[in-house]
């Protein structure tokens, strides 16, 4: 007997396509989400081989349903060919009316590529704008800044504008503090004191102590001898609270030692 015929084709040949189809959409999926995984897992072990970004993950998603697509179209008894030439003749359409967005995209991409910009960095744009890189998505990167809120810059104002990654070429960076001292002091003294100051700020803060505080004496002011204390810290952040510290502590130290008072002006002398 002849068998079950849909739309004229064999339902047993129907129903081995659907079946086909199932397969390769349930391999496309799970595809899909295995790269996805796989590529944010290895970013985030190695992100000095590229910034774990969505972008990167977003299209390598787009990539493998690209191709189940089109398996999925050539299982159907479909000419891939055809299908590709038209997608090829109507992308310049597509290009023009999207040019913002594929603008944005590809400076993504370019960013990325560059390696000028990693998820964690501390960058500050000549805007002003400046905080820590949360990602780079198709369209925008954003900037958490140090109030914790988000700053979101198009990929492509990014890509042209000018900025100074603070992490690069790598995250420790050096803090200069000036300090005012009076002309009477002991500068040998002041030197002690300082240096000492500063080299137990920096291991109560967990600061890098692979390279020693240093000071140089700058100048003669009005009043004060000036001089600069250069500390290392971790990150672009640390630097905040290791000067509030050192200040602090500095400030105990001449008082203890009567070296007098780190002001432009000595109040007491003033009275």
């Amino acid at each position: 007997m002849p068998g079950w015929t849909v739309f004229g084709v064999d339902a047993t040949t129907v129903g081995e396509r659907v079946l086909l189809i199932l397969i390769l959409v349930v391999a496309t999926l799970v595809a899909s989400k295995l790269v996805r995984r796989l590529l944010a897992g290895y970013l985030r072990r190695h992100p000095e081989a590229l910034p774990s970004a969505s972008l990167i993950t977003t299209l390598a998603g787009v990539a493998v349903w690209s191709i189940g697509v089109l398996l999925i179209v050539q299982s159907l008894g479909i000419a891939i060919t055809p299908i590709l030439t038209a997608l090829g003749v109507g992308g310049l359409a597509v290009a023009l009316a999207l040019k913002d967005t594929l603008e944005n995209l590809f400076s993504g991409l370019q960013i990325i590529a560059s390696g000028q910009v990693r998820g964690g960095d501390y960058i500050k744009l000549e805007s002003g704008i400046e905080g820590y890189v949360s990602d780079i998505t198709w369209r925008t990167t954003t900037v958490r800044d140090l109030s914790d809120n988000i700053v979101v810059v198009p990929n492509s104002k990014l890509a042209q504008t000018t900025f100074t990654n603070y992490a690069l070429p790598e995250r420790e960076l050096s803090v200069s503090v000036p300090v005012l001292v009076p002309y009477d002091s002991d500068l040998a003294q002041v030197e002690r004191a300082t240096l000492e100051a500063a080299r137990q700020v920096l291991r109560e803060n967990d600061a890098p102590t692979s390279v020693e505080p240093s000071l140089r004496f700058t100048e003669f002011g009005n009043e004060n001898v000036k001089l600069t204390v250069i500390l290392r810290v971790g990150a672009y952040a640390d630097q905040f609270k290791l000067r509030s510290d050192f200040i602090r502590r500095l400030h105990a130290r001449f008082r203890n030692e009567h070296i007098g008072a780190p002001f432009p002006a000595r109040i007491a002398q003033s009275e």
